[in-house]
């Protein structure tokens, strides 16, 4: 193999190196991102729920004199 052929295929190599490690880095942050918005979306699930939960409990409180206990919150 010349010295030319070995250089143009130490080139193509590098060159698919590169590339796949860019898809790994654009894998990595799309993931990082949408992890990072299914965790802001539970966030405002959770702070929906904890003002029904408030709600409920002040009404109940307020209506019957008792107190809301061991509530099981599903759909998170």
């Amino acid at each position: 193999m010349s010295e030319e052929a070995k250089g143009e295929s130490l080139a193509l190599r590098e060159s698919r190196r590169k590339k796949e490690e860019d898809d790994c880095l654009m894998l990595i942050k799309s993931t990082e991102e949408k992890r990072e918005e299914r965790i802001e979306m539970l966030e405002r699930k959770i702070e929906v729920l904890t003002k029904k939960m408030d709600f409920y409990e002040k009404y109940a409180h307020r209506h019957t004199g008792t107190e809301i206990v061991n509530v099981k919150i599903s759909g998170v």
